[in-house]
């Protein structure tokens, strides 16, 4: 009975507002306005999904990026001036927000380009940027270090003002890093454009170069040299037959450092040994996480932070074999549910016994990553993480693997069971009738508990229909308004109803009650009766309608096709049909879906945004003229969302297939998402 009533409001319709095409051709794109609709010249029409806003009509687009390049140079080069007169905060502001937008502007001319040097130039200008705002950073806090190691000299803090020379040549090799790298920014920028910024350059190297002599000052002011030396190993190395060298550590003046506990530092591990009364000492390196292509190891002293010694460094030649790690996991939490603290323990070692530092550990649960964590240097790791939703209820497994590739150590991985209990869920629901009758709908989905759980979606139905789909915030709550069906009729249920399927949460729903909507029975009484009685004797004859209107290439208003002369005023005549209450049709529409009658259903939803958006339409308007005349009044989203919907309806109408049922349930959501968050046009 519930497919004769869809059948017996919306039986009789077919092209709405439409131009008629093949069934197997649709029309890909709107006009550019309604003047232009009988025209057969195509050839200034807007791309599809494109802001007719952001085409350049006659504009000359060599000349545009000209000036764009231009303008980014200037700002490179306002801030090369402000960094050699030590205005850092200046230096970086200009290549801020409006720095960015320009590049922005810019790239996107450039992907208009054919040429691959507009690609290049965009990359420069914007690397050049990251590495001016890194030089301006590193430069100031070498000079505020400076003045600090200034000061711990005046003073006679010896001490200290080891510790801060260190502090600034680090950063000065900071400096180094990024002032060279915006150099060559610079020579690349005026190679692959027209744009001179060798002065640029200059300004920044010199700024650099002073940093430089500055802190050569401070190293031979501070500090003791030093000298490295280390005989190359006989063989190739590797995590069971590591490096083991031997070597000595000398002075400025060839005097041994001797009896003295030191610290080398080989590829971001430190190693310690003691040296011997003639500053001789043997180390022992075992590589874990060092390429298997490289060559040759660089080793560095590190002396302490209040040493008087300077670091030295020294390189040997070395060739890499691979080792196969043993992963072990120790202890896993078990049982766990939803935010209860998840701790897993385990071990990398070799296969000689001994642990593997500096080894990263991804630990999983199920297909969710729970985290990566490094080895110390006994090669124990441990994570300790809150036990997401996301994994399901029932009996889980718990990973630990090494991500490693053509690396010293080879990958591995080793699992251990453990148990998700479900976690009951409540939702609560609050309904109230609006101002313009429709629904508004709130509460919190949350643990039986009271614990939040934000980012969730729960279904919103009327009287069993979903509506609509809202997602709870950071504490919890959810809110919205939804226009009910039209046979919601003056009281409705609501529901909100939580699928915690895939989870590790459990069901639930809430609802509630809203009474004093409008009654839109009476629609369907006016109808029915007769409605019943030409179902019967005219099937063939609303078939025949039905594929007659399909090919009809006249335009009207949508709901005279929509809802035919089931809506009439008193004198027979055919009524202002778009008055008709857009929730009314969205109501009619989710009926239609639910009885399998997708084309019809899309049709409705359509001719609801339409009314909505449209009341000024003109008569005889393609649904493609009045998208370009309604999208003007749209934002960014809702023009997009118009659209969808539009070239929807458009496969409805024309195409020989009907539309699957999750496109309509997306359509239908979609549209009275538009009519929730738009105004009418009176």
């Amino acid at each position: 009975m519930a497919v004769l009533l869809c059948l017996s409001l919306v039986g009789g319709f077919g092209v709405v507002g439409a131009q008629s095409a093949p069934d197997s051709t649709f029309q890909q794109s709107p006009p550019e306005s309604a003047s232009d609709s009988d025209s057969t010249n195509n050839t200034n029409e807007t791309p599809r999904h494109q802001n007719p806003n952001d085409v350049e009509e006659d504009g000359n687009l060599d000349g545009i990026r000209q000036q764009l390049s231009a303008e980014l140079a200037a700002s490179l080069g306002e801030g090369s001036v402000a960094l050699s007169e030590g205005e850092y905060e200046l230096a970086r502001e200009t290549v801020g927000d409006d720095y960015n937008g320009q590049l922005s502007r810019y790239a996107e001319l450039a992907e208009e380009s054919e040429s691959g040097a507009d690609d290049e130039t965009v990359r420069q200008f914007e690397t050049a940027a990251e590495n001016q705002r890194e030089f301006a950073n590193a430069a100031e806090e070498y000079e505020a270090t400076y003045d600090e190691y200034q000061e711990a000299v005046e003073s006679g803090d010896e001490e200290r003002a080891r510790e801060l020379a260190r502090e600034l040549q680090r950063l000065s090799e900071e400096t180094e890093e990024s002032g060279t790298a915006l150099e060559e920014n610079y020579a690349n920028i005026s190679d692959s454009s027209s744009q001179d910024l060798s002065e640029e350059r200059q300004n920044v190297a010199n700024e650099r170069e002073e940093i430089e002599a500055q802190q050569q000052e401070v190293q031979e002011l501070e500090f003791v040299g030093t000298t490295l030396e280390i005989e190359p190993p006989s063989g190739p190395i590797s995590f069971t037959d590591p490096l083991v060298a031997s070597g000595s550590l000398t002075d400025e003046d060839g005097d041994p450092i001797a009896s003295e506990e030191v610290s080398f530092v080989i590829n971001e591990r430190t190693v310690t040994t003691t040296t011997d009364e003639d500053g001789e000492f043997t180390l022992v390196y075992r590589p874990t996480v060092l390429s298997t292509d490289t060559e040759s190891l660089e080793i560095t002293y590190e002396p302490d932070a209040g040493s008087q010694y300077a670091d030295a460094s020294t390189t040997v030649p070395v060739t890499v074999d691979q080792s196969q790690p043993e992963v072990t996991i120790e202890s896993v939490s078990d049982p766990i549910a939803f935010g209860d603290e998840l701790t897993v323990t385990g071990t990398v070692m070799g296969s000689d016994g001994e642990g593997a530092g500096g080894v990263p550990v991804v630990v999983s649960l199920g297909e969710q990553r729970l985290g990566e964590v490094q080895t110390d240097s006994e090669g124990s790791f441990e994570l300790s993480t809150t036990t997401p939703a996301t994994v399901p209820a029932g009996e889980g497994t718990v990973s630990a693997q090494l991500p490693l590739e053509d690396q010293a150590l080879t990958s591995a991985e080793t699992t251990a069971p453990t148990t998700v209990a479900e976690t009951e869920t409540r939702v609560s629901t609050t309904a109230a009738k609006t101002d313009d009758d429709r629904v508004a709908v709130s509460g919190r989905l949350a643990t039986a508990d009271g614990r939040a759980l934000p980012a969730e979606s729960v279904r919103v139905l009327v009287d069993g229909s979903t509506v609509a789909t809202l997602e709870t915030d950071q504490a919890g709550v959810y809110e919205g308004t939804v226009a009910p069906p039209a046979l919601a009729g003056q009281s409705a249920e609501i529901t909100v109803v939580y699928d915690g399927a895939g989870t590790n949460l459990a069901d639930a729903q809430g609802s509630d009650t809203v009474s004093g909507l409008p009654v839109t029975q009476s629609i369907l009484d006016a109808v029915w009766l007769p409605g019943m009685i030409l179902v019967a004797l005219g099937l063939v004859v609303l078939g025949w309608v039905y594929r007659r209107r399909r090919q009809q290439t006249a335009g009207g208003d949508p709901l005279s096709y929509a809802l035919g002369g089931y809506v009439a005023g008193d004198d027979g005549a055919d009524a202002e049909t778009h008055h008709v209450p857009a929730h009314v049709l969205i109501g009619l529409a989710h009926k239609c879906h639910q009885n399998g009658d997708t084309d019809r259903a899309i049709a409705l939803a359509y001719t609801a945004v339409r009314n909505h958006l449209g009341t000024d339409a003109v008569p005889g308007w393609t649904h493609w003229e009045f998208y370009n005349e309604a999208a003007a009044d749209l934002d960014d989203a809702q023009r997009n969302t118009l659209l969808s919907i539009t070239e929807q309806f458009e496969r409805a109408v024309f195409a020989s297939q009907p539309i699957s049922e999750t496109s309509t349930a997306a359509v239908i959501t979609a549209a009275n998402q538009l009519i929730s968050g738009s105004k009418p046009r009176l």
